[in-house]
């Protein structure tokens, strides 16, 4: 923590963290916030829309994520292609990326 992980934002990004306390009330998550990732990457709902109940992340990925995005961009064919870090390039109708 601290406010040195600050520095890079601006000043508004800061006046916002302060005015509405987002830095205050902090919980430590035993056992690290990656656990967070890893609990949505294994849960399997019981009722799905799209999927069969108890599917996961992990079962619809072979168990393992997908690397990190290193690069978007919208292909040819009209599709969304994203390349991983390890070079591995796939190619959707659509992508949600933050």
């Amino acid at each position: 923590g601290g406010w040195d992980t600050d520095f890079p934002n601006s000043i508004l990004e800061i006046l916002r963290v302060v005015y509405t306390n987002a830095d205050d009330g902090h919980r430590r998550i035993d056992g690290g916030a990656q656990r967070l990732p890893e609990a949505l990457f294994a849960h399997s709902p019981a009722g799905m829309a799209h999927w069969p109940a108890g599917t996961s992340l992990a079962s619809l990925h072979n168990g393992a994520p997908r690397g990190a995005a290193a690069k978007i961009r919208r292909a040819p064919d009209g599709t969304v292609a994203i390349t991983e870090r390890w070079g591995r390039e796939r190619r959707y109708a659509a992508a949600v990326v933050t």
